[in-house]
This record gives structure tokens, C-alpha cells and sequence, in this order.
């Protein structure tokens, strides 16, 4: 079991000081310096057969570079399906047999006879780690510095001490990402939308598989990167939502709970919870047995990782349509509760909102929650009934002309008005609400979530304002 234990340390640690080497000499464009036990490939891809494996040091003349996703996830080769993968930066090369791809980031590991990921920081947010830090260093000393003279939470102090709580969040996240390297997310529904996306900018219309609004929040990455696939926005979209969305989605409920009425320290507390706990916490899912639970761990970043995936989702680092679908929501509750001025409220909210719904269809399940604020609005206001009765309408109308769009396209490709494009799953996801998967899902969602609920069931009962609860 030693013997074993210091063979894998030596395997890793010259692997380590092969692939330093290796990195630095692909400074030069032109060629790939290879070390012995680099893979020759037939395609750029982990699964292609391997040609041959070097035995000795080469220089090789570079015709063509490929970023790939790989098909199947290199650290986990018992599993059919990880939930993450990993890119890497594929080299066709010419060899006396012929023209093969190799990869620094693959190394032929002997006794599995294949080729394993040896994975790299990723150096860019190692500098993106270090603004996060000076930033959330300046907010905090100048946070303390203004307690020190006034209250701990004045209104001049909670800003530097929610500017501190972003940074250092974004700066936890960061470190995660540069210590895992190239693994991401599995793009599964991105594609989808990505074809939207791409297919309205080049004014094409065919059968997509999901509602047109995360489709069209992908539409400046796609004009900007001039893509043609998904893969080639995953990162900057990935990037966008875990760094600018998600942290203006805590933003916001920032201002929403202090305008319901919380203090700024239970504000702050709350803030703290949804920024951090997802590092910690994570949700145990046992699908096949019906055991879901929580647990609590520091954070994986090894490409093998189900924590690392649940981290991911949780923070937004993805593509999928879960953080712009929530920021729009909370744009809505924002908006329901700061504006002033009824007529442009009744114009813009429900048209957000009904554009929410096109990010994600069961977004309409907050239409009581925004009925709710847009009539408390007319109560504070003291408007008349028939005029409040006017305005509701004409939110109404609103909501639905911004929704219009959906509802032709839905009668033009699927038949119906309210036919949508999950008719074309293969699941039961066309169905809507189907009764019998509250069996599985309850347990499910308050399991996998019991922190969250647990402290929110809690605090309801020492809640005493019933607007508040």
C-alpha cells in the first residue's frame, strides 16, 4: 500500500514538473515542444484512439490549435456521465506515420492505458483574485474606520460592508475557479438556447427546444464573439453571471429586505448567508434511492467534484438561464417596492416580468407575488377603485403584448397559442404541474435545501408584522 502510495506521488510530481516545462515552452506559436509520454491522437478528443505515445523529447511544427470540450470527463472514467468536464487546447502536429493532435494537458497514465487530465490554475483570475481583494481590503478597513466614529451600521458604513461581502464573496470564487482550472459546467440546455440565440441573430427561425428569452440575453455575446457554437461564449457568459448578475442579484435583496423593514445587521446577516453558505453547504442527492439531505465540506475543486458542480450553479458560474431568471424576478420586487411614480411602475414592472417568464415559463409562478405589490402600491397610494381597476389592466395588456412574441412563434411552430416548446421533450416536462412528482420533489427541495428552510421557517415565528411575514 506504501509502495503504492509512493509511486502515484513520484507519478504526480514529475507529471507536474513535466507539464511546468511543457507550458513555458509553448511560448513560441509556431511549435510544440512534447516530453516523453505525451499521447498522439487520431482526433482532438480524450476518447479517439491513441496512435502512440512518445518515449523521448520532440519538437513538433504546429499546423493547426482546437480548444475542445471533452466528451467525456477525464477524472472520472468509471462514470458514463459527470455533470463537469474540462477544455482543453488540442495541436495537430505531423509525425512520420502522419498527422495526429496532442494535447499539454493530457499524459498516458500506464496501468489504465489511457489518457488522464493533468489540470492547470487558471492564471487569468489569479490577477482577478487579486482586485477582489485590494477592493474588499479598502471597503472593509474604511467599513471599521467608520464604526470606530459613528454606529456600526450607519448609513454611510452598510454600503462598505456590503461592497466588503461581494468582494470577498467574488474573491472566494475566484480562488476556486484559478485552483480548477479548465473545469466547467457540461453545457446541456445552453445549447438550446445558444441556437436561439444564434438563429435569431442571422433571422432564421426553426423548432427550438425552450422559450426565447435566455436566448436572447445571449445575443450580444454571440454578436460579440462572432460565435458559431456555444462553447465559444461559455466562458464570458459563465464569467457575466457569476461576477456581475449574481452579485446584483444580492444587491437587490439587499434594498428589498430593508425596505420590508429588517435592519441593516439582519440585512447584512442574510446577505452573508446567500453568499457564503453555498461554499460550505452542499446538497446530497441520491436520486435512484430517494435520499436528498444536505451536507457540510469546504469547498472540491478537483474535476471530479459533485460539490464543485453544486457550487458552481449555486454562485452562477453557468450558462443557464436559473441566475438571469432569478436578477429579472428581483428586479421586479425592487422595482414594485422603490418607484414612486404609478404610471411608469404600471408600465415597466409588468414588462420585465413578462420577459422573465420568457427566460423561464415558471416564472409565472410569481404572478400572485406581483400582483400582490403592484395593488399594495395603489393601497399606499390611495388611488381609486376604478382606477386601480385601469392600471391592473393595463398591466395586464402590458405583460401580455411583451409576450406576445412567445405566444405567435408558439402557434406558428407548435400549433397552439399555449403550446410551448417543451412539447418536443422527450420527458414529461410538456405536462406542466404533474401531481405525482410531489411525492419525490418535496422531499427533494426542502432536503436539499433544509438550511435554507429550516432558518426561514424559524424566523417566520419571531416575525410579528404580518406584511413582513
Amino acid at each position: 500500500m506504501l509502495r503504492t502510495r509512493l509511486t502515484c506521488e513520484k507519478f504526480l510530481a514529475l507529471s507536474v514538473i513535466i507539464f511546468s516545462f511543457m507550458i513555458s515552452a509553448m511560448a513560441d506559436d509556431d511549435v510544440f515542444k512534447a516530453y516523453p509520454g505525451i499521447p498522439l491522437f487520431e482526433n482532438p478528443d480524450n476518447l479517439s484512439p491513441i496512435v502512440k505515445v512518445l518515449e523521448k523529447e520532440k519538437d513538433f511544427e504546429i499546423i493547426e490549435k482546437k480548444t475542445v470540450f471533452l466528451s467525456k470527463n477525464p477524472a472520472t472514467p468509471w462514470l458514463t456521465y459527470h455533470p463537469l468536464t474540462v477544455y482543453v487546447d488540442f495541436f495537430k502536429v505531423k509525425e512520420e506515420a502522419g498527422e495526429f493532435w496532442v494535447s499539454p494537458y493530457l499524459i498516458y497514465y500506464e496501468k489504465t492505458k489511457t489518457a488522464i487530465f493533468v489540470p492547470f490554475p487558471r492564471t487569468s483570475y489569479k490577477f482577478l483574485g487579486f482586485i477582489f481583494l485590494i477592493v474588499a481590503s479598502c471597503a472593509g478597513y474604511s467599513a471599521i474606520f467608520l464604526c470606530l466614529r459613528k454606529s456600526p451600521f450607519s448609513k454611510y458604513s452598510w454600503p462598505l460592508w456590503l461592497i466588503f461581502i461581494l468582494m470577498l464573496k467574488s474573491l472566494f470564487l475566484s480562488f476556486i475557479i484559478f485552483n480548477a482550472g479548465n473545469v466547467v459546467i457540461r453545457p446541456s440546455d445552453e445549447h438550446g438556447y445558444f441556437k436561439i440565440g444564434y438563429d435569431l441573430v442571422h433571422a432564421v427561425i426553426s423548432k427550438w427546444q425552450y422559450t426565447i428569452g435566455h436566448g436572447i440575453v445571449m445575443i450580444p455575446f454571440i454578436i460579440f464573439k462572432n460565435a458559431a457554437s456555444y462553447f465559444e461564449i461559455n466562458h464570458a457568459i459563465s464569467f457575466f453571471n457569476a461576477f456581475i448578475v449574481h452579485p446584483a442579484c444580492l444587491v437587490f435583496l439587499y434594498l428589498i429586505f430593508r425596505k420590508i423593514g429588517l435592519s441593516a445587521l439582519k440585512t447584512l446577516i442574510i446577505i452573508f448567508i446567500f453568499a457564503f453558505f453555498p461554499f460550505f453547504l452542499h446538497p446530497a442527492e441520491g436520486h435512484g434511492m430517494h435520499k436528498f439531505g444536505m451536507i457540510m465540506g469546504m469547498p472540491d475543486w478537483s474535476a471530479g467534484s459533485y460539490t464543485l458542480y453544486n457550487l458552481f450553479i449555486a454562485t452562477g458560474f453557468n450558462g443557464m438561464s436559473d441566475t438571469v431568471s432569478m436578477f429579472f424576478i428581483l428586479l421586479c420586487i425592487f422595482l414594485c417596492l422603490y418607484m414612486k411614480k404609478k404610471t411608469y411602475a404600471f408600465m415597466f414592472i409588468p414588462a420585465i416580468f413578462s420577459f422573465a417568464c420568457m427566460v423561464r415559463v415558471n416564472n409565472i409562478l410569481f404572478s400572485p407575488l406581483i400582483a400582490y405589490l403592484l395593488l399594495r402600491m395603489l393601497m399606499v397610494d390611495n388611488t381609486e377603485f376604478k382606477s386601480s381597476i385601469k392600471y391592473m389592466a393595463g398591466a395586464c395588456c402590458i405583460f401580455t403584448l411583451v409576450f406576445m412574441p412567445q405566444l405567435i412563434l408558439n402557434e406558428y411552430l407548435y400549433g397552439a397559442f399555449y403550446r410551448f416548446a417543451y412539447c418536443l421533450h422527450a420527458n414529461r416536462s410538456s405536462e406542466g404541474f404533474a401531481t405525482d412528482r410531489l411525492i419525490a420533489g418535496i422531499p427533494y427541495l426542502f432536503n436539499c435545501n433544509f438550511v435554507y428552510v429550516s432558518l426561514y421557517a424559524a424566523s417566520i415565528l419571531f416575525i410579528n408584522k404580518r406584511e413582513l411575514r
